[in-house]
């Protein structure tokens, strides 16, 4: 449990660092990443009928990916 709720604090941010540049984009990024994986993790949570949080920290872990591969090629 300790780990899934770490996740589901650093992530967003992580996230929202690797492609915002500045502060306010970086706020913004980061709520928006972490409302999207919440409403996407209680989906998913619903329909495998797996734990919300380990859903949840799905798409946060799928955002984060993608938001450091686009870090990568954008330089």
């Amino acid at each position: 449990g300790l780990l899934i709720l770490n996740s589901l604090l650093v992530l967003p941010a992580a996230s929202a660092r690797n492609i915002s540049k500045s502060l306010k984009q970086y706020h913004l990024f980061s709520v928006l990443f972490a409302l999207f994986a919440g409403i996407a993790g209680l989906f998913i949570s619903f329909y495998l009928g797996s734990s919300a949080g380990a859903a949840i920290s799905l798409p946060l872990a799928f955002l984060f990916a993608l938001s450091f591969c686009f870090r990568k090629v954008r330089g």
